[in-house]
């Protein structure tokens, strides 16, 4: 019996937006990140706004005012973004196609088109996680916006293990400057490699017990230093295992459109061909504010 690849447009289509959603904003850092979607051209501005508090004396009649407000912009690049594939169909049947295939005739288990799209988006998800960290082009990653010259804290680099992790992880948030020391929302971003070394270092000091490991409602892994109260984020997408990034949570920007046609998930049947054809567009960019409150050892 012939797989039915008409159905592939069908599925693609009523589920497109799901899908290309699901390759932007479920990357393993991309929780850590503030959304911003509907951004349409290549470069935008963010505003941003701060207020001083000033505290008076207040044994005082009268009325003095004090403190300003601040509004100033993250400048935020955003990368247009495309995969063209060609796929013959016969040759992914006569490969991996035939594991989602159940014994009889009739195919019921797993359609081609969920088994297909469901490949595609975890590959762009690792792509766009990559992206996020190294940039594309001409356009930054988080690791060149933060090392490049703006202020953020760099310590020596060093081997990190089991036994001294912990205590390389504290030397990080001790150097870190200003008030990002006391938010509530600090992150340690690294490698899967150091995120492995950290859990094993908890257990081996017997300090897991007091933040031990908890699942976040999207199924990732969360992981946090305690005494210091940083949550360590892993990622693939770091061009060098050895890099840890260490700030706020809150200054973490990540652009895209999702609000426009031209963002696409799409698999069609081409029947002149007789290939499956792969058409994916997206958006991206990523921008960090006050940078000066960043640590990092790369």
């Amino acid at each position: 019996m012939a797989f039915n690849i008409s159905a592939i447009s069908g599925y693609i289509d009523e589920n497109s937006y799901d899908l290309i959603s699901k390759a932007i904003l479920e990357t393993d850092l991309s929780p850590y990140f503030n959304v911003r979607p509907g951004l349409e051209s290549k470069q935008v501005d963010i505003p941003v706004m701060e207020n001083d508090f000033v505290v008076q004396d207040g044994d005082s009649c009268g009325f003095t005012a004090s403190g300003d407000t601040t509004f100033s912009q993250i400048n935020m690049k955003i990368s247009n973004l495309k995969v063209n594939m060609e796929f013959c169909p016969q040759t992914l049947r006569d490969t991996f196609l035939s594991k989602a295939m159940s014994s009889g005739a009739l195919q019921e288990s797993l359609s081609f088109e969920e088994l297909l799209a469901t490949d595609l988006v975890s590959r762009l998800q690792k792509k766009n996680e990559e992206i996020i960290c190294q940039g594309y082009g001409s356009n930054n990653g988080i690791e060149d916006i933060i090392t490049t010259g703006n202020g953020a804290v760099t310590i020596g680099k060093s081997t990190w293990t089991s036994s001294n992790a912990i205590e390389k992880a504290t030397d990080m948030y001790l150097a870190m400057t200003g008030d990002t020391q006391m938010r509530d929302d600090l992150v340690l971003i690294v490698s899967p490699a150091t995120f492995k070394t950290i859990k094993v270092a908890l257990v081996e000091q017997n300090l897991y017990h007091f933040t031990p490991q908890m699942t976040g409602s999207d199924g990732t892994q969360r992981l946090f230093i305690p005494g210091i109260d940083v949550e360590v984020a892993a990622t693939s997408g770091l061009s060098n295992a050895n890099k840890k990034y260490l700030g706020s949570r809150r200054d973490l920007y990540m652009g895209t459109s999702l609000t426009s046609d031209f963002e696409q998930f799409r698999l069609f049947y081409d029947q002149g061909e007789d290939t499956i054809k792969g058409m994916f567009r997206w958006r991206l960019g990523v921008a960090v504010n006050n940078i000066n409150g960043w640590v990092y050892e790369a």
